[in-house]
């Protein structure tokens, strides 16, 4: 069948091939593929495996500012959540490396910047699965970010 653009209703437009309500088969793949786009928003991240090692996450300090950070670890559903790290006054060329414990099935890295008046958000990096990373925390007090 030809690639057709097919309206729909007032100002909705469908492109590719015209689904016919007799065409069974195109209905059945249609529905596999709504269920499994169902299962994969469900699960997300829950379904990353846990790490079978302990992993090293660094944060570099490279801004401008006086600078927090927050490392959490999370586990398997149910079991709580492992504080790594919580550590203010952190500052310019500093760097702070803490352990993931094995079975972390992810990581949070959150950084922030005081900028005397109060605490903007750097960034919050999330890794599911657990990878040994290096988060580096940028920019000045006004406009702190991190790269990865």
């Amino acid at each position: 069948m030809p690639n057709r653009q097919t309206p729909r209703g007032p100002g909705s437009v469908t492109h590719g091939a015209e689904v016919m309500p007799g065409d069974a088969s195109s209905w059945r793949g249609a529905g596999r593929i709504a269920a499994l786009a169902a299962l994969l928003a469900a699960s997300g991240p829950a379904l990353a495996q846990p790490s079978d090692r302990p992993i090293e996450i660094c944060v570099d300090h490279r801004g401008g500012y006086v600078g927090s950070i927050d490392i959490d670890a999370f586990q398997r559903s149910g079991l709580p959540v492992i504080k790594l790290i919580t550590r203010s006054n952190f500052l310019l060329g500093q760097r702070h490396c803490v352990t993931a414990p094995a079975g972390a099935v992810g990581v949070r890295v959150s950084a922030y910047s005081d900028t005397g008046f109060n605490i903007v958000h750097a960034c919050h990096i999330s890794l599911f699965p657990v990878v040994a990373t290096t988060v580096t925390m940028r920019g000045t007090s006004f406009h702190p970010y991190c790269t990865r």
